[in-house]
């Protein structure tokens, strides 16, 4: 006769990918989707310092950026402060380079920009394209937070 063995109920594991997020937030507040673009033409020798202020009852979650320009531009950014740098200063691939930027959920008012063109001689281009999700302060902090953060540690929990 065969011994009895212990037997042992597996849970299934729960996931939440970022995608399936932003389509939740998107369709609880169509608005929160923003898309932006900038495109300069910058003179020789020439930086372009540039504050750009955000929303002020929305929370910024930056997704997806796209970066290109003439090989002699250099880019950076920052937000909330001048020395809070978010992406370090660099020189433009000339074809758009994509940017998943997951990891930031947090409030913003203002975004800082210095885009320097290196050529002496040559006025240079430089394009930026940004999809942002911006689901409401009130929204985030009342209703979205608490359930990602129920969920993550009931996620947490699971073994």
């Amino acid at each position: 006769m065969a011994e009895a063995q212990e037997v042992f109920a597996i849970k299934p594991l729960p996931t939440l990918d970022f995608e399936q997020l932003y389509d939740a937030i998107r369709v609880y507040d169509p608005t929160s989707d923003v898309h932006f673009v900038v495109d300069l033409v910058i003179p020789p020798g020439t930086t372009i310092k540039a504050e750009a202020p955000l929303p002020i009852d929305r929370m910024c979650c930056q997704r997806v950026l796209s970066e290109w320009g003439d090989p002699c531009v250099k880019a950076k950014w920052a937000f909330v402060t001048k020395d809070n740098v978010a992406i370090s200063e660099h020189f433009c691939a000339t074809s758009p380079l994509r940017v998943e930027c997951h990891k930031y959920w947090e409030k913003r008012n203002v975004a800082y920009f210095w885009i320097t063109n290196t050529d002496p001689v040559n006025s240079a281009e430089y394009h930026l394209s940004g999809d942002a999700v911006m689901p409401r302060e009130k929204d985030w902090d009342e209703i979205i937070k608490p359930r990602i953060s129920k969920y993550a540690k009931e996620l947490l929990g699971a073994r």
